[in-house]
């Protein structure tokens, strides 16, 4: 035990000192929001409009579309890198000293080399530590800039509603206000580096199987609460581009969607910078899509041809102003960046450093689900024999193969574990299904169990289309372009397949510690097995380095911090809606763990869920005060104190309660704040949490506006969305 603690601090004197390598070396406090600089935005505006009134309309109608479409000379099979747009072709841009936009994705990564395949969103997500995010932006942005682009496609802050979403690893969760932390965190960092960010995809793209055609119906209010406060907080941090979705909302098309792209995006949450399609089949028509402000078709014009824009503005469809208005996104944010970009040295990226930041990513979104009788952390001298079991065990299991594909070394689990037997004179024996004739004898020999089981790429991931069409059969793996590229699409099913999971019975039943180790990219259902097994483990995809951090969990060496951003349900019932191969849908006002709340329902796991190898303790929590205007802010301070033996991570949550609203559809509670707090044994620490007032309004449909309801609330501080434990604390609006 006294080995394991000394570890345990270690690994803490480690964590701070990366927190003052990165914050140092990359100029944490740095990010200049663009549309908050008065200057830089007079400048743009002026540039913008006086190019606008020099250039021809033959040159505006080209950048109205990407001009490249390639493979990459990195090897990846199929990747792209899109020039948006091409104005640097033309005289008029090299007169303003205007670059190229150079496009790359994508969420796990710079997809150009060289780069660092981090954690997918989702694993990030796990560690609800939006500071770990934004270095993943700078470090991103930094990466983009040394291969030549100035544009990525990142963030990805469509809502998980539900966990058979295919692209739900690319996601940051469940809950509006948790997507919000970390989407506007990764906008500042790829940002600050002088990088565009383009916030993907608008909107209300949660399906993969049908997600070029598929017709989401939705409720303004519904849109409004659930769907778009995540995008509306990007925005106002000054995210550059928005890319609009494949599938049709209320019954158009994302691209030529008028109310969704003019009067919701940019009256109403008031977007200045400029929007492109999602790739290929992001646009459907030309008149139709001007019409509605829809910028740059990427990542090749099909009816954004000068032929037929030309025959449009011919055929009185469109007006040349209407061209204007959109050039001037384009270059208003252009010049905006060009502006605050201006003698500024860019750092060339850290590798090393990046590489110490996914592991840690990986550390710190680990989530112990389950340690009965302190099964874990494992200690090293008692531990002879290890075996490995599990679909995973010889898999790279970094992400699905998507646009967002990293193409890097990744590690494989049964190295790792070899190489650590090897160093600890520990024998790792391994199995490869339910019939292999050793299993018997390796499982009594072992003294522990370690299964490595969850979802593979060809189960989950983007769904890519040759021709925008649907996928055919939700059963079988979808077959994607050149043999690998987008082979994933929605979930089938959430469970493990039964031969996986007959065999974490069958081994469980001969050897006790049996410890599971799920990975996945969002909920995996294991009511046939959970209760079989002393110890749960979960992490999301984990990037080119992450399976070493397996050991460092299970030996102690780290103690997981890393709470569910989503909700693992016991029964289907617990879930909205998601059929296979949808060509309707409609969203409802709940998901998750508001959908739980609604069901009065208790899941496998509840939102916000993380054990610890310590105990935290909540004490002394106050209020500012308890009678709130709309212009207040209610603030909470608290003792926070771990009481066990070793160090660790808590996060606390805060939940506002609407049970005495009088609205006809409102959730028991919302996720309205956290913090995360790191604690040496025995030391307190006073948390400060700050609640803006006007973050509890609803969206009155009748005015088309957000409304405070003036009523008694209760704050609820926990440490799950289900914690019988919190502390509640009445307070009032007037």
């Amino acid at each position: 035990m006294k080995f394991f603690i000394k570890q345990l601090n270690i690994q803490f004197k480690a964590y701070f000192l990366l927190f003052i390598i990165i914050v140092f070396k990359t100029n944490l406090f740095a990010y200049e929001n663009p549309v908050l600089n008065t200057t830089a935005t007079i400048y743009a505006d002026s540039m913008a409009n006086k190019m606008i009134a020099e250039i021809s309309l033959k040159e505006k109608i080209s950048m109205l579309s990407g001009d490249k479409f390639f493979k990459l000379k990195s090897g990846i099979p199929f990747i792209f890198k899109g020039h948006l747009p091409n104005a640097t072709i033309h005289k008029s841009a090299k007169k303003y000293h205007l670059p190229a936009l150079i496009f790359t994705d994508g969420p796990r990564g710079v997809v150009t080399k060289p780069q660092t395949n981090f954690p997918a969103p989702i694993t990030r997500a796990c560690t609800w530590n939006p500071f770990l995010e934004e270095q993943v932006g700078i470090a991103m942005g930094t990466e983009a800039t040394f291969a030549g682009a100035n544009l990525i496609g990142a963030p990805c802050i469509n809502l998980l509603r539900h966990p058979a979403n295919g692209r739900a690893q690319e996601s940051y969760g469940e809950d509006s206000y948790l997507v919000s932390q970390f989407g506007t965190a990764l906008v500042r960092g790829i940002q600050e580096q002088g990088v565009m960010s383009c916030v993907k995809h608008f909107a209300l793209n949660s399906i993969e199987n049908t997600r070029y055609t598929v017709d989401v119906k939705i409720s303004e209010k519904v849109l409004n609460e659930i769907y778009l406060p995540h995008f509306k907080a990007c925005i106002d941090v000054g995210a550059a581009s928005i890319m609009s979705a494949y599938n049709k909302v209320n019954g158009e098309y994302c691209a030529e969607n008028e109310n969704l792209l003019t009067t919701t995006l940019r009256k109403q949450l008031g977007f200045k910078g400029f929007v492109q399609s999602d790739w290929d089949f992001g646009v459907r028509s030309t008149a139709s899509s001007l019409l509605a402000k829809m910028n740059v078709e990427m990542p090749y014009p099909k009816f954004y041809k000068p032929k037929k824009i030309k025959e449009a503005i011919a055929n009185k469809e469109i007006k040349v102003s209407t061209i204007n208005d959109l050039v001037f996104d384009i270059l208003y944010t252009r010049f905006l960046f060009q502006f605050i970009n201006q003698e500024k040295t860019r750092p060339k990226p850290n590798y090393e450093q990046h590489n110490l930041l996914a592991k840690r990513i990986c550390e710190e979104g680990t989530v112990l689900l389950k340690n009965e009788n302190k099964t874990l952390p494992l200690i090293k001298t008692k531990i002879k024999t290890i075996l490995l079991v599990g679909r995973l065990v010889h898999e790279k299991n970094d992400g699905d193969n998507g646009s967002s594909i990293v193409k890097t070394m990744v590690q494989k689990p049964i190295d790792v574990f070899k190489k650590f037997g090897k160093e600890n004179n520990i024998k790792i024996l391994t199995v490869e299904n339910v019939t292999d004739k050793n299993l018997t004898q390796y499982a009594q020999q072992a003294d522990v169990v370690i299964f490595i089981t969850g979802t593979k790429k060809i189960e989950e991931g983007e769904f890519i289309s040759m021709n925008g069409t649907e996928r055919k059969d939700a059963s079988k793996p979808a077959k994607g372009i050149f043999k690998k590229l987008g082979r994933g699409g929605d979930r089938y099913q959430l469970n493990l397949p039964k031969t996986e999971t007959d065999l974490i019975t069958k081994i469980a039943a001969i050897n006790k510690n049996t410890i599971c180790y799920l990975i996945g990219g969002s909920a995996i259902m294991m009511e046939e097995f959970k209760n079989q097994v002393p110890a749960i483990l979960f992490s999301g995809y984990y990037g080119m380095n992450g399976a070493e951090t397996m050991f460092d969990i299970l030996f102690g060496k780290v103690n997981p911090s890393g709470k569910l951003p989503f909700t693992i349900p016991s029964n289907l019932s617990q879930l909205p809606v998601f059929p296979s191969l949808p060509k309707t849908i409609e969203y409802g006002y709940f998901h998750g763990y508001t959908l739980i709340d609604e069901l009065n329902e208790t899941p496998a796991f509840p939102f916000g869920f993380g054990l610890s190898y310590t105990t935290f303790q909540y004490t002394d929590a106050q209020l500012n005060k308890t009678v709130f205007t709309e212009k207040d802010t209610l603030e909470i301070e608290l003792n926070v104190k771990n009481i066990g033996t070793v160090y660790g991570a808590e996060t606390i949550q805060f939940y506002v309660h609407f049970e005495h609203s009088n609205q006809t559809e409102y959730p028991k509670k919302l996720l309205k704040a956290f913090t995360k707090v790191v604690l040496q044994k025995s030391e307190l620490q006073k948390v400060f949490v700050k609640i803006p007032i006007h973050l509890l309004s609803y969206f009155d449909s009748q005015t088309h506006t957000f409304k405070l309801e003036k009523m008694k609330y209760n704050l609820e501080i926990a440490n799950s969305s289900q914690d019988k434990n919190a502390i509640i604390m009445p307070f009032e609006i007037q």
